[in-house]
């Protein structure tokens, strides 16, 4: 089975960021990191492939350029492949356009389940798991605690609920499902571990590339 993980790449919140004319954010300069709850995501699939119940993990993200070094990271962390995402016309996309791009790379590849962070560090939105499951036509559950796979058959998913309490959710595979930041640690890389990672390929894909008009995107 292969896991797709979303991952995205984040300004640093430990870095004072600037306001741009009262409106939006100016990153330059800023030091760009892989989201959190994703680095969750991945490395939850990364302990499924380790246990033999996944045979891939495939790590996808969608930006410029600079979203490299994360997936560089991404591949030293264990994952098997990372794709690219990267074309102007996908600047300045809400999560719904940023879905649209995400499925159409996803589709068509050979996943069994898909996973990403609950939400983003500088949104917040929460709302692409959902967006993305509703594209491939398969079922989503989001803010997984703990995750059970049955290759082929089904995923069981613990989500925290108030007061202590818990539910348990299950749907058939493949699905989508968005995980909490407290799933897990992720491991340690170290920075020449990195180093070797980035002699490895990021498969790059345009709008064009994907099928993908002006009007789907941005």
């Amino acid at each position: 089975m292969n896991i797709v993980v979303c991952v995205k790449i984040v300004v640093s919140t430990e870095q004072l960021t600037r306001i741009e004319g009262g409106t939006s954010i100016d990153d330059r300069g800023l030091p760009h990191v892989v989201n959190m709850c994703d680095l969750v995501a991945l490395e939850e699939a990364l302990q499924l492939k380790e246990k033999a119940i996944a045979t891939r993990v495939t790590t996808i993200s969608m930006g410029t350029s600079s979203a490299k070094d994360g997936l560089y990271k991404s591949l030293a962390m264990g994952a098997d492949k990372a794709i690219l995402l990267c074309d102007s016309a996908f600047a300045s996309s809400d999560s719904y356009a940023t879905s649209v791009v995400l499925a159409r790379a996803i589709e068509s590849l050979d996943f069994g389940l898909v996973l990403c962070g609950k939400k983003s560090s500088d949104t917040g939105s929460g709302q692409v798991a959902y967006y993305l499951a509703e594209m491939l036509g398969v079922p989503v559950i989001s803010a997984a605690v703990k995750l059970q796979i049955f290759p082929g058959e089904k995923v069981v998913v613990h989500r925290k609920l108030r007061a202590g309490f818990r539910d348990v959710l299950e749907a058939p595979l493949p699905a989508v499902v968005s995980v909490e930041s407290g799933l897990n640690e992720p491991r340690y890389v170290s920075l020449r571990a990195i180093s070797r990672a980035k002699g490895r390929d990021i498969i790059e894909y345009r709008a064009k590339d994907l099928g993908l008009s002006l009007e789907n995107v941005g």
